[in-house]
């Protein structure tokens, strides 16, 4: 599953949401274990046999073939089949960089985890590329968290983990944060911190289509 947030989780709350484990964070009737989802929570895709957005109706349209398998929190997106994929539309609630800060957090089991891999990207499928979460940078990488905040004009700033942060074939929570007040960026891996600077303080270019697991205009498999 993946959640978006209009600001910047504190490392305290990153650190709840992997500590809950496979309790979850809460819905609006919660179990008594799972732990409640901080505020500014813009969209939850929870994967439970469909695409939806729970909280902002964002509906993922899934592609060629995503099925589902059992999660760490209920059921998973599984995206095994030749170039599967999900894309959400452009909207006003997932433009989360115009407000004070961004986070997306997700639960991954990556069966591969050397070269590089897109988790979730902001992206107008015409060349157009914005905010970004993957698995490597380039082909050599193994294990390394990265993200690329672009800005609204197209400048990029980096954050990128240690080699063989992420493992293969394990639930792992990771996370991306971006403070503008402060300039911060974060990423985070079970709710430790893996790589942090200060990047300035910019807007996130995050008006264009979420995709998760591809980059738009990719071969099939990307």
């Amino acid at each position: 599953e993946l959640s978006l947030y209009k600001r910047a989780l504190t490392q305290s709350e990153i650190q709840a949401i992997y500590n809950a484990g496979g309790a979850g964070k809460c819905v609006p009737t919660p179990p008594p274990s799972c732990v409640t989802p901080p505020s500014g929570l813009a969209a939850w895709w929870k994967a439970e046999d469909n695409g939806n957005d729970i909280i902002g109706g964002n509906t993922a349209t899934l592609q060629n073939s995503v099925g589902f398998t059992s999660g760490e929190v209920g059921q998973g997106f599984q995206l095994n089949s030749f170039g599967a994929y999900l894309s959400s539309p452009a909207s006003g609630s997932l433009n989360v960089g115009t407000n004070a800060g961004l986070t997306i957090e997700a639960w991954i089991n990556p069966t591969n985890v050397s070269g590089f891999h897109p988790i979730a990207e902001w992206n107008n499928a015409t060349g157009g590329v914005g905010v970004h979460l993957w698995l490597g940078q380039v082909p050599g990488d193994v294990g390394v968290l990265f993200a690329n905040i672009i800005d609204s004009t197209g400048n990029s700033h980096g954050l990128s983990s240690a080699q063989n942060a992420v493992v293969p074939n394990v639930f792992q929570h990771v996370a991306l944060s971006y403070d503008r007040t402060s300039g911060t960026g974060t990423l985070y891996v079970d709710g430790a911190v893996v790589a942090q600077a200060n990047l300035g303080s910019f807007v996130p270019q995050t008006s264009y289509s979420l995709w998760m697991g591809v980059r738009a205009g990719d071969s099939p498999g990307d």
